[in-house]
């Protein structure tokens, strides 16, 4: 059996992180994850540990048990990844995923790393399947800012170039890195990560290194380092894996990088939601139209209470 079949047959390791004010929305994450799984199928939760409390991991891990599913936490060193940047509604938090292959057990040699706010539509034993090769990761061409430099690449614009006050460009000093400016960006909030080949080129010291370095640079935190290490070598899905927020804001196909058929087919039919701008799907002012699928995921878990017309208190912190 080759090592590349054999992969697709290991048990699906999935991975989420997420600190105290976000776990009822990793939780909904990991159940919808878990469900979208044949219940025979062999399946570890993974849970990277960003300051969460007894009583929460006890009711996530209740409710990941209600479906057959056992989670283990990882527990991150919190003191390397402080003096990294962030800004607006994002936390250190966002920076765990780069720690994700020294923490995983040396057995694991692949994973699907979900963000806390997504909800799983269709089943991740396809997103499983695909093959990596010696990739970094699957990822989806992030929505709104596809390539490094979109002035450098295609002959419209593009929504963010013609957004007031937004840089369209993902990692503004690319020129200085040597990169191009045609190189295509991706979102990192859901990846299939080829965790053999991050734990053995060290991914997770090198993208520290480089945010540090670049540190006046970064946009979009662990993405910049991610995408600057990972030029070139990663590997492009289908964008339905990673319907993000943004695919709302393009007023149409003609100021994005879709065809017109990607274009609907992306906003109509979702494979994993990704609800990664504000407001958040539990904000009372959210009008996401798949808002509701976040909230069929967490009746399901033991932050159930119904819909509410005002955010869970954790979650309102968290957004």
């Amino acid at each position: 059996m080759s090592r590349k079949f054999a992969a697709t047959r290991e048990p699906i390791s999935i991975v989420t992180a997420c600190d105290e004010n976000y776990v009822p929305a990793a939780t909904a994450a990991l159940l919808s994850a878990a469900s979208s799984v044949d219940s025979k199928r062999e399946l570890d939760l993974y849970v990277l540990d960003g300051g969460v409390n007894a009583e929460s991991k006890a009711r996530l891990e209740r409710s990941c048990a209600r479906l057959g599913r056992q989670v283990q936490w990882l527990t991150p060193n919190l003191d390397a990844i402080r003096d990294l940047p962030v800004s607006h509604h994002i936390n250190h938090s966002t920076y765990l995923r780069l720690l994700l292959a020294e923490l995983l057990p040396a057995r694991v040699s692949r994973a699907i790393y979900l963000d806390a706010d997504v909800v799983v539509v269709r089943s991740l034993e396809e997103l499983w399947k695909t093959l990596l090769d010696e990739a970094y990761c699957a990822a989806v061409q992030d929505a709104f800012l596809p390539v490094l430099d979109p002035a450098d690449v295609f002959d419209h614009p593009l929504q963010c170039q013609v957004v007031s006050n937004h840089d369209p460009r993902p990692i503004a000093n690319y020129q200085e890195l040597g990169l191009s400016g045609a190189l295509p960006y991706f979102n990192a909030g859901i990846m299939l990560v080829n965790v053999e080949r991050w734990r053995r080129e060290q991914v997770a010291a090198r993208s520290v290194e480089c945010l540090r370095t670049n540190a006046a640079h970064v946009r979009f935190w662990d993405q910049y380092a991610l995408n600057v290490l990972f030029t070139g070598q990663w590997k492009q899905l289908d964008a339905r894996w990673n319907q993000s927020s943004d695919v709302f804001q393009l007023p149409s196909w003609q100021r994005s990088h879709y065809s017109v058929a990607e274009f609907w087919q992306v906003r109509r039919d979702p494979w994993i939601v990704h609800f990664n701008n504000l407001p958040k799907p539990w904000d009372a002012n959210c009008v996401h139209p798949f808002r509701g699928l976040f909230f069929q995921q967490l009746e399901q878990t033991a932050w159930a209470r119904g819909r509410p017309s005002q955010p869970h208190t954790s979650l309102s912190k968290a957004a």
